[in-house]
Protein backbone atom coordinates (compact mmCIF):
# COMPACT_ATOMS: atom_id res chain seq x y z
CA UNK A 1 0.00 0.00 0.00
CA UNK A 2 3.03 2.30 -0.02
CA UNK A 3 2.32 2.94 -3.68
CA UNK A 4 -1.18 4.26 -2.91
CA UNK A 5 -0.66 7.71 -1.44
CA UNK A 6 -3.66 9.42 0.07
CA UNK A 7 -4.01 13.16 0.26
CA UNK A 8 -6.23 16.15 -0.25
CA UNK A 9 -6.59 18.25 -3.35
CA UNK A 10 -7.85 21.80 -3.04
CA UNK A 11 -9.03 23.79 -6.03
CA UNK A 12 -10.22 27.32 -5.89
CA UNK A 13 -11.59 29.32 -8.77
CA UNK A 14 -10.81 26.45 -11.12
CA UNK A 15 -12.38 26.64 -14.55
CA UNK A 16 -12.98 23.36 -16.34
CA UNK A 17 -13.86 23.50 -20.02
CA UNK A 18 -16.95 21.53 -21.05
CA UNK A 19 -14.84 19.04 -23.00
CA UNK A 20 -12.86 18.12 -19.86
CA UNK A 21 -15.87 17.62 -17.58
CA UNK A 22 -16.63 14.05 -16.47
CA UNK A 23 -20.38 14.49 -16.74
CA UNK A 24 -23.19 16.99 -16.62
CA UNK A 25 -23.29 19.71 -14.02
CA UNK A 26 -24.82 18.42 -10.75
CA UNK A 27 -23.88 14.82 -11.59
CA UNK A 28 -20.81 14.88 -9.36
CA UNK A 29 -22.22 12.76 -6.54
CA UNK A 30 -23.42 10.05 -8.92
CA UNK A 31 -20.05 9.99 -10.69
CA UNK A 32 -18.31 9.83 -7.32
CA UNK A 33 -20.46 6.90 -6.15
CA UNK A 34 -19.76 5.01 -9.36
CA UNK A 35 -16.04 5.65 -8.90
CA UNK A 36 -16.29 4.14 -5.41
CA UNK A 37 -17.64 0.92 -6.86
CA UNK A 38 -14.84 0.77 -9.41
CA UNK A 39 -12.35 1.30 -6.58
CA UNK A 40 -14.05 -1.39 -4.46
CA UNK A 41 -13.75 -3.79 -7.35
CA UNK A 42 -10.03 -3.01 -7.57
CA UNK A 43 -9.67 -3.38 -3.78
CA UNK A 44 -11.12 -6.87 -4.09
CA UNK A 45 -8.49 -7.67 -6.71
CA UNK A 46 -5.79 -6.25 -4.45
CA UNK A 47 -7.09 -8.44 -1.62
CA UNK A 48 -6.84 -11.49 -3.89
CA UNK A 49 -3.25 -10.51 -4.67
CA UNK A 50 -2.39 -10.33 -0.98
CA UNK A 51 -3.96 -13.75 -0.40
CA UNK A 52 -2.10 -15.20 -3.36
CA UNK A 53 1.22 -13.80 -2.11
CA UNK A 54 0.56 -15.13 1.41
CA UNK A 55 -0.25 -18.56 0.01
CA UNK A 56 2.84 -18.72 -2.20
CA UNK A 57 5.18 -17.43 0.51
CA UNK A 58 3.74 -19.92 3.01
CA UNK A 59 4.02 -22.85 0.61
CA UNK A 60 7.62 -22.00 -0.25
CA UNK A 61 8.49 -21.66 3.43
CA UNK A 62 6.87 -24.90 4.64
CA UNK A 63 8.34 -26.93 1.80
CA UNK A 64 11.84 -25.90 2.88
CA UNK A 65 11.54 -25.58 6.66
CA UNK A 66 12.14 -28.67 8.77
CA UNK A 67 10.37 -29.19 12.07
CA UNK A 68 10.11 -32.27 14.29
CA UNK A 69 12.30 -34.27 11.91
CA UNK A 70 10.37 -33.53 8.72
CA UNK A 71 9.13 -30.79 6.44
CA UNK A 72 6.53 -28.43 7.90
CA UNK A 73 4.33 -29.20 4.90
CA UNK A 74 3.51 -32.60 6.41
CA UNK A 75 1.98 -31.17 9.61
CA UNK A 76 -1.82 -31.21 9.73
CA UNK A 77 -2.03 -27.89 11.59
CA UNK A 78 -0.07 -26.23 8.79
CA UNK A 79 -2.26 -27.88 6.16
CA UNK A 80 -5.36 -26.44 7.85
CA UNK A 81 -3.92 -22.93 7.48
CA UNK A 82 -2.93 -23.51 3.85
CA UNK A 83 -6.45 -24.81 3.16
CA UNK A 84 -8.05 -21.71 4.73
CA UNK A 85 -5.88 -19.38 2.66
CA UNK A 86 -6.60 -21.31 -0.56
CA UNK A 87 -10.38 -21.37 0.06
CA UNK A 88 -10.51 -17.65 0.83
CA UNK A 89 -8.50 -16.85 -2.30
CA UNK A 90 -10.72 -19.01 -4.47
CA UNK A 91 -13.94 -17.48 -3.10
CA UNK A 92 -12.57 -13.93 -3.45
CA UNK A 93 -11.66 -14.56 -7.08
CA UNK A 94 -15.13 -15.96 -7.83
CA UNK A 95 -16.77 -12.86 -6.35
CA UNK A 96 -14.49 -10.60 -8.41
CA UNK A 97 -15.19 -12.59 -11.58
CA UNK A 98 -18.93 -12.31 -10.99
CA UNK A 99 -18.66 -8.55 -10.43
CA UNK A 100 -16.58 -8.20 -13.61
CA UNK A 101 -19.04 -10.25 -15.62
CA UNK A 102 -22.00 -8.20 -14.36
CA UNK A 103 -20.13 -4.99 -15.15
CA UNK A 104 -19.40 -6.24 -18.68
CA UNK A 105 -23.12 -7.05 -19.08
CA UNK A 106 -23.88 -3.46 -17.96
CA UNK A 107 -25.96 -4.86 -15.10
CA UNK A 108 -26.03 -3.43 -11.58
CA UNK A 109 -22.95 -4.76 -9.83
CA UNK A 110 -22.69 -2.52 -6.77
CA UNK A 111 -23.42 -5.27 -4.26
CA UNK A 112 -20.85 -7.57 -5.88
CA UNK A 113 -18.12 -4.91 -5.92
CA UNK A 114 -18.84 -4.09 -2.29
CA UNK A 115 -18.79 -7.79 -1.42
CA UNK A 116 -15.51 -8.26 -3.29
CA UNK A 117 -13.92 -5.47 -1.25
CA UNK A 118 -15.37 -6.45 2.13
CA UNK A 119 -15.04 -10.23 1.87
CA UNK A 120 -11.71 -9.96 0.06
CA UNK A 121 -10.18 -7.67 2.67
CA UNK A 122 -11.36 -9.99 5.47
CA UNK A 123 -9.82 -12.97 3.72
CA UNK A 124 -6.60 -11.06 2.98
CA UNK A 125 -6.13 -10.29 6.67
CA UNK A 126 -6.98 -13.89 7.57
CA UNK A 127 -4.43 -15.15 5.01
CA UNK A 128 -1.77 -12.77 6.34
CA UNK A 129 -2.51 -13.90 9.91
CA UNK A 130 -2.16 -17.54 8.87
CA UNK A 131 1.12 -16.76 7.12
CA UNK A 132 2.35 -14.99 10.28
CA UNK A 133 1.59 -18.12 12.29
CA UNK A 134 3.31 -20.34 9.74
CA UNK A 135 6.43 -18.17 9.67
CA UNK A 136 6.48 -17.77 13.44
CA UNK A 137 8.91 -15.12 14.65
CA UNK A 138 10.22 -14.71 11.09
CA UNK A 139 6.79 -13.41 10.13
CA UNK A 140 7.50 -10.17 11.94
CA UNK A 141 10.87 -9.68 10.27
CA UNK A 142 11.20 -7.31 7.35
CA UNK A 143 13.48 -9.90 5.76
CA UNK A 144 10.37 -11.96 4.95
CA UNK A 145 7.31 -10.75 2.98
CA UNK A 146 4.70 -11.63 5.59
CA UNK A 147 4.83 -8.51 7.76
CA UNK A 148 4.37 -6.36 4.65
CA UNK A 149 1.39 -8.45 3.54
CA UNK A 150 -0.16 -8.16 6.98
CA UNK A 151 0.18 -4.35 7.02
CA UNK A 152 -1.29 -4.08 3.53
CA UNK A 153 -4.18 -6.40 4.39
CA UNK A 154 -5.01 -4.38 7.51
CA UNK A 155 -4.87 -1.10 5.59
CA UNK A 156 -7.11 -2.59 2.91
CA UNK A 157 -9.89 -3.03 5.46
CA UNK A 158 -10.09 0.75 5.85
CA UNK A 159 -9.81 1.75 2.20
CA UNK A 160 -12.93 2.66 0.21
CA UNK A 161 -15.46 2.72 2.99
CA UNK A 162 -15.89 1.86 6.63
CA UNK A 163 -16.54 -1.81 7.33
CA UNK A 164 -19.97 -1.22 8.86
CA UNK A 165 -21.03 1.09 6.00
CA UNK A 166 -20.18 -1.61 3.48
CA UNK A 167 -22.07 -4.19 5.54
CA UNK A 168 -25.12 -1.92 5.49
CA UNK A 169 -24.80 -1.47 1.72
CA UNK A 170 -24.79 -5.24 1.23
CA UNK A 171 -27.67 -5.80 3.65
CA UNK A 172 -29.75 -3.08 1.99
CA UNK A 173 -29.11 -4.67 -1.42
CA UNK A 174 -30.33 -8.01 -0.13
CA UNK A 175 -33.27 -6.64 1.85
CA UNK A 176 -34.64 -3.91 -0.36
CA UNK A 177 -33.59 -4.55 -3.95
CA UNK A 178 -35.38 -7.16 -6.00
CA UNK A 179 -32.62 -9.63 -6.81
CA UNK A 180 -33.61 -13.18 -7.73
CA UNK A 181 -30.39 -14.78 -6.48
CA UNK A 182 -31.36 -13.89 -2.88
CA UNK A 183 -34.83 -15.36 -3.07
CA UNK A 184 -35.15 -18.93 -1.81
Amino acid sequence: MRGCPVGDIYLSDAIVPDIDRLGAIDQGMEIGHNAHHTARFLMGALAAGIQDAALKASINYIQERELFGGKMSHLDGIKFRISDIAMGLHATKLIIYQAAWLRDQEVDHKMETTTAKLFGSDQALKAANHAMQIFGAYGYSKEYPVEHLWRDAKALQYAEGAYEKLQLDIANSVLFESREEFML
